[in-house]
């Protein structure tokens, strides 16, 4: 992680998005000559890869360990439906809160106009 931060300090102004990819996502050390690096979104990945080689070569020679690798996982956010209609809006809260049926029965609201 020393060497690691090193790097990041290096390359601060020349790649600041590989600056904070490096200072900013979670590195794990899986205790196996491999470290898991978790990506908010695929384009931290793609800038990541595009220099993967080298931040293992620096990796490799500041441990004397040859067979060190990087392992990426990116963490997916949920898309999330959009709600357009009023009977879309209506159908999501009423999943939250059923008592809104019973009150759309009572009142006999229309919500397809």
């Amino acid at each position: 992680m020393e060497k690691l931060n090193e790097f990041a300090d290096a390359i601060k102004d020349s790649k600041p998005n590989l600056f904070f990819i490096l200072t900013n996502c979670k590195i794990e050390d899986n205790k196996d000559n491999s470290a898991t690096i978790t990506f908010l979104n695929s384009m931290q990945e793609k800038e990541f890869e595009a220099a993967r080689h080298e931040i293992v070569r620096i990796i490799r020679k500041a441990t004397n360990c040859s067979s060190f690798r990087f392992k990426g996982k990116v963490i997916q956010d949920e898309i999330k439906e959009k709600l357009y209609r009023p009977l879309d809006k209506f159908n999501f809260l009423a999943q939250k809160q059923p008592a809104l049926m019973k009150l759309r029965a009572d009142f006999d609201v229309d919500l397809d106009y």
